[in-house]
């Protein structure tokens, strides 16, 4: 995966499935520990804690310090467990805090998308213009608006390296709540242009296998940015299809004949279907099933709606 990716010393990047993100582990920085960036889903929390353990991954240290790229689910869900297990602080970007200290679960994307996390406490502040030295390498922290405005990417210029979040993916990027004035698409595009104008060799995303042709990938997600723009049903197509299967990623499955009466249970996939189309809710739960079967995403199977991405 990382093989040809000429990564700094004592840095290491351990690959998750989609319902939780990638981690960046740092094994020593300074004299105070190691680094882990992002810590996956809340209910993976033992898998999370035996891919740090596994082959001494941390080394001789203990874990110091947890970071975040933003506070969603897939990203923080593991926080209060390293906090517990490891007495490790917890940073998140500066814009991030008020919500975790408020605990404000329909903007950290909690019981309104039908997603969980636990409670933590935070230590430190991430801030866009400042950098970190992590290992033995400065990076740069760039702020990275769009899917969360929220958002920080992390930046090696000595590496080329660029840690995106869900800012980049290589084949798209996370998922932008519809809004009025299309400020989240216009905040995607603004990140990937800051992208496109820093020199970076290799981006490690929040999801899916680090890579290393970023042209590419900026191309794909700049088209996938457009199509939003002109088809706002695309658009909504698009983010409910992806918050549907990512919790059934975390359920493992669903009877197809509760799905309408799932998708209206929860505001933030109801009001985005209320903004951006005109459908009953058992054609927009036909609709995204049928996008979602085409894609070769999910499958059913005795009336249930099973995943076919790993977890």
């Amino acid at each position: 995966m990382t093989d040809s990716m000429p990564l700094p010393p004592g840095m290491a990047v351990i690959e998750r499935g989609w319902l939780n993100a990638n981690h960046v582990l740092f094994r020593e920085t300074d004299n105070d520990g190691a680094v882990l960036i992002d810590s996956g889903y809340v209910t993976h929390a033992d898998a999370t804690l035996a891919l740090l353990r596994q082959a001494d991954a941390l080394g001789q240290r203990p874990l110091a310090r947890v970071l975040n790229t933003h506070c969603h689910s897939d990203h923080m869900g593991g926080n209060a467990r390293l906090q517990r297990e490891y007495g490790a602080q917890v940073w998140v970007p500066e814009a991030e805090a008020p919500h975790i200290q408020s605990w404000d679960q329909a903007a950290l994307w909690l019981d309104d998308a039908g997603q969980q996390a636990e409670p933590f406490r935070v230590d430190g502040l991430l801030r866009p213009g400042e950098s970190l030295l992590l290992g033995q390498t400065e990076w740069q922290l760039l702020a990275a608006p769009g899917h969360r405005n929220e958002a920080l990417m992390f930046y090696a210029p000595e590496y080329r390296i660029l840690i995106s979040g869900d800012a980049l993916w290589q084949n798209g990027l996370g998922a932008v709540l519809p809004d009025a004035d299309l400020a989240g698409l216009a905040a995607a595009q603004a990140t990937l242009e800051l992208i496109a104008a820093l020199d970076v060799d290799w981006v490690i995303p929040g999801h899916g296998a680090p890579f290393g042709d970023v042209q590419q990938a900026l191309s794909t997600a700049g088209k996938r940015l457009q199509q939003w723009r002109a088809d706002p049903q695309r658009w909504a197509d698009s983010l409910l299809k992806s918050l549907l299967l990512f919790n059934l990623l975390e359920q493992g499955s669903m009877a197809v004949a509760a799905l309408p009466d799932y998708l209206q249970s929860l505001p933030l996939l109801r009001d985005a279907s209320q903004r951006l189309l005109a459908l009953s809710a058992q054609q927009l739960a036909e609709n995204v099933l049928q996008q979602l079967r085409a894609a070769g995403l999910v499958r059913v199977h005795d009336g249930m709606l099973l995943p076919l991405l790993p977890a």
